[in-house]
């Protein structure tokens, strides 16, 4: 499968909406079996990814298409780049839920073991209980929490992956014990141990080619030098110069508008997924930042309701 580089975030302004959204979404993933789609619970977003292949104009006009098809009435976001989470240390990890209410008690309780996997491994879950057989019934369901909640992202909202996670132990109760206890625990014990383990964001990078007429290379190069860009070469064939380099995809939007503008429209550029890249701190601060800020905004939204 293609990997994910770009997304569009969709806020349904109603239940009505929601309701809509989702029917579409699964008429969509039918047909685009290659599109990442989810829901991001802590933000209340919709999320649309696709490939560099597919494009963003393609994912915009899909979108709009599905809108105006399904008559949903929904915030759209720019394109953006679909950015990963991962881990650069391993940690182990216990997770509780125990809740006594009217209704019954509930108590899961499991242990965790977390490391880094290798680059694009994406996440592996491992259950090493031992003569444990009535906590192995509920591996499935701690599977399950651990998936959804790394799906959903930890850090900036964005899938956690190249993770090994290891089930290592846990304790039951007799009576209060039940599959969504579990899977809760697991939730909350994943959540907390991706936060010890030294979290960091990961960045499409791709590589890009262009051509232009030699007399506006400086001007391209400088402009390129803006976009963290890594220049790998440069090649000159008469008079057209063409350059090769590596350029994370969240500095690609726009870039044909501005090369057009110093090329004065006699130009070409493609681009092509790469690799994945670690972010530069001050970039995963602010994006942490707006990832926090949306979840407030959702929270109030829930409280007045």
């Amino acid at each position: 499968m293609p990997e994910p580089v770009i997304f569009i975030a969709l806020e349904p302004h109603t239940d009505r909406d929601l309701h809509q959204l989702d029917e579409a979404l699964q008429i969509l993933s039918r047909k685009e079996p290659t599109l990442h789609i989810y829901t991001n619970w802590y933000t209340d977003r919709v999320i649309i990814a696709c490939s560099e292949e597919m494009g963003d104009s393609y994912l915009t006009n899909l979108v709009a298409g599905v809108q105006h098809e399904f008559k949903i009435e929904t915030t759209i976001s720019k394109p953006q780049s679909f950015y990963r989470e991962t881990i650069r240390t391993g940690v182990r990890q216990e997770g509780r839920y125990i809740r006594q209410s009217g209704g019954g008690h509930s108590y899961g309780h499991v242990v965790m073991e977390i490391e880094p996997g290798k680059p694009g491994s994406g996440l592996k879950f491992i259950s090493k209980l031992v003569n444990a057989p009535v906590l192995e019934h509920y591996a499935e369901s701690i599977e399950q929490g651990v998936k959804e909640t790394c799906e959903s992202g930890i850090l900036a909202g964005y899938p956690v992956t190249d993770l090994i996670v290891t089930l290592v132990d846990g304790s039951y109760h007799e009576y209060d014990s039940h599959e969504m206890a579990f899977k809760i625990a697991a939730s909350i014990a994943i959540a907390e141990a991706v936060k010890k383990a030294q979290p960091v964001l990961l960045e499409p990078v791709m590589k890009v080619t262009i051509e232009v007429f030699h007399d506006c290379l400086d001007e391209v190069i400088h402009l390129l030098d803006s976009l963290r860009c890594q220049i790998d070469r440069q090649e000159r064939s008469g008079e057209i110069a063409k350059i090769i380099a590596r350029v994370p995809r969240a500095e690609m939007f726009g870039f044909q508008t501005d090369l057009d503008r110093l090329s004065q429209s006699c130009s070409s550029f493609s681009m092509e997924f790469d690799r994945f890249d670690e972010v530069p701190q001050c970039l995963t601060e602010k994006v942490v930042t707006e990832h926090e800020q949306r979840k407030l905004q959702a929270r109030n939204s829930w409280k007045e309701l």
